[in-house]
């Protein structure tokens, strides 16, 4: 189990605009400094071994703005989830996909417009992009029962044996919404139902604490 920890507020730590664009090009090179979020995530999704890496991320009306991230080592949480190369530095980028009569296409790829898509539709036009890697989403449940019958928004996307959960937190007070992911991979010996049940357990521990 892990112990309880009092971190300072979503809202302090991810302007409701944009998380990123306070880290300028900071975050284009993932020279992030560590904050107390990015620790949080570490010890709920990474520390027990059951997610690559996870990540927290605010609901901003169709988009979500990723604002902390782990493995905290090298940023690797951050190199894994969010592609901060992209061409604004804001995880938006060309990428070149094929179409369905077999010829390459390029297109305008926005992460944070892919994973409000995942979590609010249940489905991307072009998949969903994560660290500039395109991941099939599988399974999408808008009323998925935490331990005390609150409902939740869970996510399933996979890249090959690999996948992701997401999961959206009910409103807060402050009709704010908190976004969790955890990805995990085979070669780590990590599977999805452990991975998900600690993006659950860690999404209701938010909610609880009124997140």
């Amino acid at each position: 189990a892990v112990a309880a920890v009092t971190p300072v507020a979503p809202a302090a730590a991810a302007p409701a605009a944009a998380a990123p664009v306070a880290g300028g090009s900071e975050y284009v090179n993932y020279n992030i400094p560590v904050g107390e979020w990015d620790t949080t995530v570490q010890q709920w999704l990474i520390d027990e071994g059951k997610c690559q890496a996870g990540a927290l991320g605010r609901l901003t009306g169709d988009q979500v703005f990723l604002y902390a991230a782990a493995p905290t080592v090298n940023c690797d949480g951050w190199r894994t989830l969010w592609k901060g190369t992209g061409e604004d530095g804001m995880g938006t980028f060309s990428a070149t996909v094929a179409t369905d009569d077999g010829t390459d296409a390029v297109i305008q790829v926005s992460e944070p417009t892919c994973i409000g898509d995942a979590v609010t539709k249940g489905q991307a036009p072009h998949g969903l992009w994560l660290g500039g890697v395109k991941h099939t989403i599988l399974q999408h449940d808008s009323a998925f029962p935490g331990k005390d019958g609150t409902l939740y928004t869970a996510v399933l996307a996979m890249k090959g044996k690999d996948g992701v959960h997401l999961v959206l937190c009910p409103p807060a007070a402050d009709g704010s919404q908190q976004v969790i992911l955890g990805r995990y991979a085979e070669a780590m010996q990590q599977n999805s139902g452990a991975c998900k049940g600690a993006v659950m357990d860690f999404a209701e521990y938010l909610h609880q604490q009124g997140y």
